[in-house]
């Protein structure tokens, strides 16, 4: 029984031991998570289709991205979307690319993947992501794009004219 023991005492250590390099080399780098919806129409300032997963919105699967350093302007990397299939909070399309941690990057549409009758709110976000390991479900670069009606965006205000110049018709409902 002893023997057992020391013997599984041994397998862990010595599987320990040669998972710990890997480990660290992981935590070198902070992986940033780019995430797309695309809506019917654009989210009001109240509103976090990223977080809400009873928002309408749908995943966004199929558009590139490159991430580039903020300073130097060199790429980083690039990846392309795909549908995330956690339900909750929101189901979106997501593709992810390791930065350094602290790093300032411009992650960066292109615009020749977005589909047909779409429009993006932004073709690129600027993002810093932290410091350290420590968790921060914050850092992420966020892209909505808005169904277009009628040849023109639904992000657009609604032309409501001028209002009445005629001020004699003032009714008072009391």
């Amino acid at each position: 029984m002893k023997r057992v023991i020391l013997g599984l005492t041994f397998a862990l250590l010595c599987g320990f031991g040669m998972r710990l390099p890997q480990a660290a080399a992981q935590d070198d780098a902070f992986t940033l998570p780019i995430l797309t919806i695309q809506c019917a129409t654009l989210p009001g300032a109240g509103e976090y289709p990223f977080d809400d997963w009873q928002h309408p919105c749908e995943p966004a699967p199929g558009l590139a991205f490159t991430v580039t350093d903020a300073g130097s302007g060199d790429t980083l990397g690039s990846c392309t979307t795909v549908t995330s299939t956690a339900p909750e909070p929101q189901s979106s399309s997501y593709c992810t690319i390791s930065i350094d941690f602290g790093a300032e990057v411009a992650v960066t549409l292109d615009a020749s993947t977005v589909p047909a009758g779409y429009a993006p709110v932004e073709t690129s976000v600027a993002v810093t992501a932290p410091d350290t390991a420590e968790p921060d479900d914050n850092t992420a670069a966020r892209f909505i794009l808005v169904q277009q009606s009628d040849g023109g965006p639904t992000t657009e205000l609604p032309s409501t004219g001028s209002g009445s110049t005629d001020r004699t018709r003032i009714l008072i409902p009391w």
